[in-house]
């Protein structure tokens, strides 16, 4: 097949993708297309690193099958057009940096969640309280949840990081002490109430840490 696709190779025409063959005009309308679309996405979301590749897979659905999209963005990216960090695409000369703007609202939002401690209000709820511009409060959250300042502990809830961090280790020296833990307990280790108790731990059997027993208790899977 090489042999007889030499020719065709050498002159250009075709884009060779792994084992896949690709023509260079096809190939070069899907980049335009991929351009077009994170010039867009960094222009709407200026805090975001970049678009998700499932994201981009999804938008060029119909004009590119997901292999076909994955194969041209690691050509892209070898070529210098992308940058792609832990399935995260964007434009190589983008940044998401902070205005001073969205900057004060990231402070202000540390010091919401930090003051919440381990029973935080649902992102709704702190937009009321900071009183600032919801679509910028919400660019600001998303940057923080993906540096890892917030952590989700549910669609609804957010923890701010030093907290989250606190009440796994608590979770972690209650598991040393035995193997398996209450709902209640773990309520009265972290002073909190039961909604927010089940709310870590239900998001820690979520991610594998923990799994739920038929006596409603929680033994340890791993460690992460």
């Amino acid at each position: 097949m090489d042999a007889v696709l030499s020719p065709i190779l050498d002159n250009g025409t075709v884009l060779k993708l792994g084992q896949r063959y690709l023509l260079l005009s096809s190939a070069e309308a899907l980049w335009n297309d991929m351009r077009k679309m994170l010039k867009t996405y960094h222009q709407q979301y200026p805090l975001q690193v970049g678009m998700n590749l499932s994201e981009l897979r999804s938008r060029l659905a119909s004009k590119s099958p997901a292999y076909i999209t994955d194969d041209l963005v690691s050509c892209f990216t070898r070529d210098g057009r992308l940058r792609l960090e832990n399935s995260v695409v964007a434009l190589p000369d983008f940044q998401a940096d902070y205005t001073p703007e969205s900057a004060a609202i990231r402070e202000r939002v540390l010091a919401l969640y930090d003051g919440y401690g381990f029973q935080p209000d649902t992102a709704e709820l702190a937009e009321t309280a900071l009183g600032v511009d919801p679509k910028e409060l919400s660019q600001v959250i998303a940057r923080m949840r993906f540096d890892g300042e917030l952590v989700s502990l549910s669609p609804q809830l957010l923890v701010d990081r030093a907290h989250y961090d606190r009440a796994r280790h608590t979770m972690l020296d209650l598991f040393a002490q035995k193997p398996e833990l209450g709902l209640t307990e773990f309520r009265d280790a972290l002073g909190i109430s039961l909604k927010f108790a089940r709310a870590f731990l239900e998001h820690w059997d979520g991610i594998g840490i923990t799994r739920r027993t038929e006596g409603n208790t929680r033994v340890l899977l791993k460690q992460k």
